[in-house]
């Protein structure tokens, strides 16, 4: 597995940890979104700059990448941040109008 494959998973993952979409990392970043989408595609690549910015990004805001050593790629979210997604999740008031209905089930 290449290195620009390993990063592709993890900045998908990372996203998805977050409920992020590339825009959302884009706006952080400071990066294209299109060169965020390029590079989860693996259709473009990242220079050293931005790697180190995605990273520095996604730890600031709870979720710790590791994909550089061995086959393994690895994303850590926190409390903190676990708790912000769950509560962006909970607000009805942030979905389709179709799909507003409260959510049941499930631990709160």
């Amino acid at each position: 597995m290449t290195e620009n494959v390993k990063l592709s998973i993890a900045m998908r993952m990372a996203r998805a940890a977050l409920n992020w979409t590339q825009h959302d990392v884009a706006c952080e970043t400071g990066i294209a979104k299109t060169v965020i989408a390029r590079a989860e595609l693996i259709d473009g690549n990242l220079n050293l700059n931005q790697v180190a910015r995605l990273l520095n990004m996604f730890k600031e805001n709870g979720v710790e990448l590791s994909f550089l050593f061995g086959q393994v790629v690895t994303v850590t979210v926190n409390e903190e941040a676990i708790a912000v997604v769950q509560e962006d999740l909970m607000d009805i008031d942030g979905r389709r109008s179709d799909r507003r209905a409260p959510i049941t089930g499930g631990k709160q």
